[in-house]
């Protein structure tokens, strides 16, 4: 730094501090530090669980969300009985009056249910019980509004869960006797009082039930089994591990006994048999921290839901089943839900494109045409085999025998003959017969043009049942969801009857519309077996042949046909419109079957030629011959007798008695109709083209508005559901909303079916299937599609 700078720098730095100074001391002093409000959720439990431990992890990283801004929170997890149900009330006391906890969280079946029968009046913080397992064997628990009828005292319950997993049971097993595997301490610490609730609930089933503890070990549980037992329902059991209950269900299916577990899916997964709730813990910790969210923000429990709603689905494992020796009866192999599927007989896979190929092969109308076709070539060889030298060999043996001889010295009593001999011919010219061959060249070719069409139609057909049997299955699928809404709102239904919010008619309207369901679900059943069939006819096969078929979904942007060409070139209705007539004219130019009336045409035009001009063109040909004679007479030398001969010769018809003035006149007419036939087909090929178009232009935006549609109608179905779950909405609205969703669903979920038949279409009518053309030949496709776009384009400007 020279002098001056240092001059410079040390006369303004002082002026610079203090002015920043100066800045400093007028800004307004910084606000300390948001300090949140702390709250405090304290863990009662029984004893050790794997079960509430992912259940209390889970709510708490809910809750975390929820929390965020408003306050601060704790779990205390320092409340464990250990398993000595005999200190529960006293722990659930001492947190209760502990002045550091909000909340309190109950974590066991035990410590849930002591906390629910306690005085009200030591209830003084709200209680959320984490395991209302018997919740439905006590109606008393639910309120009006579906709130808890308790004061400081919420749940989170799905209706009728035992009640509904009982009856499946039942069914499953045919039988009326169900043994339910439930923790040691639970029947212990409820006595007397469950039996009594055990028995309104067989009352209530038509069911019997019986109480067996469950063990330490898989080993233990199964053994307490009685050997008379017929099925096995296995409860909330919070201190086994995924390992134990997985070696729990092999236990009990190497019994042969089938089993349900209250906690759905998760355990069919695990090796039970079956299975109705479904694997929704994600919602359960939602609630959970919902409702402790909404208590540490100051809203009252009589205010909190306590019914999580929950669609039930009968899901079976087949490995189980078979092991078991168990099979669904009609009505649930219609219903369920099967897993472990490589258990089960399954079908080949089947492609759409695959089903084409197949069609064009092995299609009884295509073999039937391939024979036609072929028939035609041979006949062509016939008559090119006419223009070839032709070569014969014969023979001749005689015996005579003379009974009135004339002189007997010279006339023998008999002779013997035999004799042999070859020719040879070629004809040199034929108008008639060359005419012949070029007809038949003709005919063979329009023969194998038909054969292409043929080819075409049977790849539609199958390309189209193919697309049936999808679309029916799906609506198989639609009415089996509809069956299982049904029977959830059913025990919606039974709810609100035993609790007293609803008549026995409302049962009575959810029954009949379950059977009705059902009834809809077999006729379901039978159209897509029929559609099976219907695709193995079309493709030739046997027709009980099982099929894997794969299924085809589109987005709303998708078109199935060259996507990454067709979005870019047609973008506007007037560009929609170029591309039908580009459709039209390809399907002109790619007819087979206008090639095949334009070939018959000419091989008639062929045999009118020769017919006119049969009268002035000769037939030459020549031959040559040999005889040999072996054996004559005995008064013959057979050499003097042996021959040879060649000679050429024509002939000109001169006169047939008008046959030729008749085989003309018909084969004009021919003319006329294959021509008229040939014009006719055009016609029927531009039609069809257009109309493929015009129901791609329909049915592609109504895909996409049936989606739009069905997405309204489950938003509406789902807020009338719930407002009919709290008493809020009549069953004749619940029923209107899901007619308006099934309707909804079955038109979303045929539409894209519809489509895509639309574009199987559209490609036969151009007789250009994408799935056959290698990228070069889609490549020439699509330009040829713009450079006529173009020109289109080019003349509507040069006419404005």
């Amino acid at each position: 730094m020279n002098l001056r700078c240092f001059v410079l720098f040390a006369c303004c730095w002082p002026a610079a501090y203090i002015g920043a100074q100066e800045a400093t001391d007028r800004q307004p002093p910084a606000e300390p530090p948001l300090v949140l409000p702390q709250r405090t959720i304290a863990i009662v439990r029984d004893g050790d669980s794997a079960h509430f431990d992912e259940l209390i992890a889970g709510f708490a990283a809910e809750l975390g969300s929820l929390a965020a801004g408003q306050y601060e929170f704790v779990v205390r997890d320092d409340w464990n009985a250990g398993g000595d149900l005999a200190v529960i009330p006293a722990l659930i006391e001492q947190v209760v009056i502990d002045p550091g906890v909000d909340v309190v969280f109950t974590a066991g079946i035990v410590s849930t249910s002591h906390a629910a029968r306690m005085d009200p009046a030591l209830r003084t913080k709200a209680i959320v019980g984490g395991a209302i397992e018997f919740a439905d064997l006590d109606d008393s628990l639910l309120g009006g509004q579906g709130a808890s009828a308790l004061s400081n005292y919420t749940f989170v319950r799905s209706p009728r869960r035992i009640p509904a997993d009982l009856e499946r049971l039942a069914q499953l097993a045919q039988t009326t006797h169900v043994h339910a595997l439930v923790e040691a301490r639970v029947i212990e610490f409820f006595g007397s009082q469950l039996d009594s609730r055990v028995q309104r609930l067989e009352q209530r089933l038509g069911l019997k039930i019986t109480m067996v503890a469950a063990g330490k070990t898989a080993e233990e549980s199964v053994r307490r089994i009685p050997e008379d037992a017929r099925a096995v329902y296995v409860s909330l059991l919070t201190s086994a591990t995924t390992d134990s209950r997985r070696a729990l269900f092999a236990a009990i299916a190497a019994r042969g006994l089938p089993s349900l577990s209250i906690r759905g899916v998760v355990d069919v997964d695990l090796g039970a048999l079956a299975g109705l709730a479904p694997a929704n813990d994600s919602a359960v910790h939602r609630r959970m921290a919902l409702n402790l969210h909404q208590i540490l923000s100051g809203i009252p429990t009589e205010l909190l839901p306590v019914t999580l709603r929950a669609e039930d689905r009968l899901v079976v494992n087949m490995r189980t089943a078979r092991q078991i020796g168990w099979s669904p009866d009609y009505d649930t192999s219609l219903a369920a839900t099967f897993v472990e599927q490589d258990a089960v007989r399954r079908g080949e896979q089947l492609t759409l494109e695959q089903a084409l190929e197949m069609a064009a092969v092995q299609s009884t109308n295509v073999r039937s045409a391939r024979a036609r076709s072929e028939a035609d070539a041979s006949q062509l060889d016939v008559l090119r085999a006419l223009l070839r030298p032709q070569v014969s060999v014969g023979g001749q043996g005689a015996y005579r025998r003379v009974h009135d001889r004339i002189n007997r010295l010279t006339t023998p009593r008999h002779s013997e003959e035999l004799a042999l001999g070859a020719e040879i011919s070629q004809l040199l010219y034929s108008h008639r017969v060359g005419s012949q061959v070029a007809a038949q060249r003709e005919i063979a070719e329009s023969t194998a043009e038909q054969l292409a069409a043929v080819r075409l139609d049977a790849m539609e057909t199958v390309g189209v049942a193919f697309l049936d049997a999808l679309s029916v299955e799906g609506l198989y699928r639609i009415e089996k969801e509809n069956l299982l809404l049904t029977e959830n709102n059913l025990q919606v239904a039974k709810l609100r009857r035993e609790i007293g919010e609803a008549e026995p008619s409302e049962v009575f309207r959810w029954e009949s519309s379950q059977a009705q369901a059902r009834a809809q679900l077999i006729l379901r059943d039978r159209d897509r077996l029929n559609a099976r069939v219907q695709l193995n006819v079309a493709l030739g096969v046997p027709r009980t042949k099982a099929w894997d078929l794969a299924d085809i979904q589109l987005s709303d942007t998708e078109f199935y046909f060259l996507d990454e060409h067709l979005a870019a070139a047609v973008t506007n209705q007037q560009q929609f419109d170029d591309f039908l007539e580009f459709v039209k004219q390809e399907a002109a130019m790619n007819s087979p079957e206008v090639r095949s009336f334009e070939r018959s045409v000419t091989a008639q035009g062929i045999l009118l030629d020769e017919r006119r001009t049969r009268n002035f063109l000769p037939e030459v040909s020549v031959n040559a011959g040999y005889d040999y004679v072996l054996q004559d007479g005995e008064s013959l030398s057979s050499d003097d007798q042996n021959e040879w001969s060649v000679g050429i010769g024509f002939s000109i018809p001169l006169f047939a008695g008008g046959t030729r003035r008749a085989e003309m006149r018909r084969l004009r007419a021919t003319i006329r109709d294959l021509s008229a036939q040939r014009d006719a087909a055009l016609y029927l090929i531009e039609q069809r083209a257009l109309a493929a178009g015009y129901g791609i232009s329909a049915s592609h935006p109504g895909m996409r508005l049936s989606r739009r549609a069905q997405r309204a109608a489950e938003e509406s179905f789902a807020a009338v559901q719930s407002k009919y779950s709290q008493g809020a909405a009549t069953v004749v609205d619940l029923l209107d909303a899901q007619r308006e969703l099934l309707a909804r669903r079955q038109s979303a979920g045929i539409a894209g079916y519809e489509y895509l038949q639309d574009v199987v279409s559209l490609q036969r009518a151009m007789a250009w299937f994408e799935y056959s053309k290698t990228e070069g030949e889609k490549l020439q496709w699509v330009a040829r599609l713009s450079s006529f776009l173009q020109r289109a384009a080019a003349r509507r400007e040069e006419n404005r």
